[in-house]
């Protein structure tokens, strides 16, 4: 495996030309192993390039980390040499609202932006062609921009997802959840920031003014 950057900024581990995953996880914990000294207590990112993710995969990387308590995993993405172009002809549909929560086992997609007024708990999943926005506790998996849109982002209030995926860019890693947050792609990468300009969006505030209007006004 390459590694790129320095120690203070942020290392990454680069794996590529690797058939199959025990290939893959076997370079990573023999680098881990030989490199210890050098990495020290980084925080390492690994990158996977041109090679499928798998859930399983994730947590065996997760795994290899823990043999080196000294060492962090900033995450787990995938980066494609080249990714195909989106055709210009998609349009998105219009911002989607759910106004419940999403349980285990259940899936939404929308090929727009799509808004849950509740909590996603983990399991549940929730992919959409534009952002996604959660007014609530997103604990759950949350793909953005599907399939290959990395201009799109994922919002909560309570940001702690089981998994996160923006276009063809996968990550996973721990967050506070104590304040708003939302993921975004930030020079090839997933970052998550505090989400600070949090407002509802006004497909929002219009559905429920006309809601309200309706319960005032029945017909």
């Amino acid at each position: 495996m390459e590694i790129k950057g320095d120690i203070k900024r942020g290392l990454r581990l680069i794996a590529r030309g690797f058939d199959d995953e025990a290939a893959l996880l076997k370079d990573l914990e023999q680098t881990l192993t030989e490199r210890e000294s050098f990495l020290r207590d980084a925080v390492i990112e690994v990158e996977v390039a041109d090679f499928p993710l798998s859930p399983n995969l994730l947590f065996q990387i997760a795994g290899a980390f823990d043999h080196h308590p000294n060492l962090g995993l900033a995450g787990v993405v995938r980066k494609e040499a080249r990714p195909e172009p989106i055709p210009l002809a998609r349009r998105l549909d219009p911002p989607l609202v759910i106004r419940h929560t999403l349980r285990s086992g259940q899936h939404q997609y929308h090929q727009g932006d799509l808004i849950v007024i509740g909590d996603v708990n983990p399991g549940a999943t929730l992919t959409a062609a534009g952002d996604i926005m959660v007014f609530g506790r997103l604990r759950g998996s949350a793909h953005a921009g599907h399939p290959q849109d990395l201009a799109k982002g994922v919002y909560a209030l309570a940001f702690t997802p089981t998994q996160v995926r923006i276009g063809t860019l996968l990550a996973i890693g721990e967050t506070s959840g104590r304040d708003p947050e939302y993921a975004h792609v930030d020079n090839g990468r997933v970052v998550v920031e505090v989400w600070k300009d949090l407002t509802l969006p006004e497909v929002v505030t219009q559905e429920t003014k006309h809601r309200r209007s309706h319960l005032a006004n029945p017909s």
